[in-house]
């Protein structure tokens, strides 16, 4: 595991080019944004600490899921990237917190 305040750098660069892309093309953005959150939640072990931070993301990746597979629509991808963007927020304020 690399230094906190580096991880905390590196996912904050990652985000707002993810954040960007999610205005042009929110289905490209989603993908990258679960995988990013996905590495922030292991990284840090956040998951295993808090069972609510978990769900949070699970319900998120399901409605992104649900839309690649043709079953969910703009909306739920709309909804999955607010969830993405609550769970980062959490993240990185938790992260932050001493």
């Amino acid at each position: 595991m690399s230094e906190p305040g580096l991880d905390l750098h590196q996912w904050r660069t990652r985000w707002e080019q993810l954040d960007e892309v999610a205005h042009e093309s929110p289905a490209d953005a989603a993908g990258e944004m679960d995988r990013l959150l996905g590495e922030m939640l292991a990284g840090r072990q956040f998951a295993e600490e808090d069972e609510e931070l978990r769900r949070q993301f699970d319900a998120s990746r399901e409605l992104y899921r649900s839309y690649e597979r043709g079953d969910g629509d703009a909306g739920e991808l709309a909804e999955a990237i607010n969830g993405y963007r609550l769970l980062y927020e959490t993240l990185t304020t938790t992260f932050e917190a001493p």
